[in-house]
């Protein structure tokens, strides 16, 4: 089996590897220009420095970060990776305005849940600006696009940075997910929403899309916003070999009240 780099170690990353592996090619390294991803596992594979790419004998490389895929691009060929080589998988699809007469449930109806409470007993501080803003940017995208909040759950990276683990970065987006009658609007892969947000591929996690979203034990409410019970995404990070947010997310959970 010839041999395939991916670059980019997120949920694009994840889905390159797939292409590429459906073409028959073997995954042999991830790369990332985050310094402190070298040397780690991500979905169970190794992640080197763009720089290690040299060493190694591949056939193709598959770029997994859909916004910055023409500068990573100038990259590899500026290290002398053959232009031949360099395949741009997925070009995601862009939400539209729905003009769709769906039920809106009124997220203010739900009852504060134990894991809501249980959140504002943590007494997070954030003074996170960046994270802060794309939160409000999220709001006034779905309000344009006529989407409940209560349709969607936010995932990923920033339920760490809502629980005071890890700050906003500039390249960061706020990752989502949409229940089902809106989700079928947009199809089921991953779709950009705004500039700073982008909805996940549909029910990626071991529990569905639907039930994070309608069950009170499977999110908390922070700002208006649901977010993902943090145990789900702990799981889902160990499983995809994400082993140092996945420690840091682990840690926290050991040392604040069962939820």
């Amino acid at each position: 089996m010839s041999a395939a780099l991916v670059f980019g170690c997120g949920g694009v990353g994840r889905k390159c590897r797939g292409y590429l592996e459906k073409r028959g090619l073997d995954v042999i390294a991830f790369v990332d220009n985050d310094k402190h991803k070298w040397g780690t596992f991500f979905d169970g594979i190794g992640v080197i420095s763009p720089a290690e790419i040299l060493s190694l004998e591949y056939q193709q490389i598959a770029i997994g970060n859909y916004k910055a895929a023409e500068s990573i691009k100038q990259q590899l060929l500026n290290l002398g990776v053959e232009e031949r080589k360099i395949v741009v998988p997925f070009v995601p699809k862009k939400v539209f305005k729905n003009d769709s007469i769906l039920p809106k449930a009124n997220l203010g109806e739900e009852q504060e849940s134990e894991l809501t409470r249980w959140y504002k007993r943590l007494g997070v501080k954030l003074a996170d600006v960046d994270f802060f803003k794309k939160l409000q940017d999220l709001k006034v995208v779905l309000r344009e696009y006529n989407i409940p909040l209560s349709e969607v759950c936010v995932v990923s990276g920033a339920v760490l940075q809502v629980l005071g683990l890890r700050e906003s970065k500039p390249f960061d987006d706020i990752d989502i997910i949409m229940s089902s009658p809106y989700r079928e609007l947009y199809g089921k892969g991953l779709v950009i929403v705004s500039e700073t947000c982008e909805m996940h591929p549909q029910n990626e996690y071991d529990v569905s899309d639907d039930e994070i979203i309608e069950d009170a034990d499977m999110h908390f409410v922070f700002n208006g916003v649901k977010f993902m019970n943090p145990h789900i995404l702990c799981k889902h990070l160990k499983k995809s070999g994400i082993r140092e947010e996945t420690r840091i997310l682990e840690k926290f959970l050991l040392t604040r009240t069962q939820l």
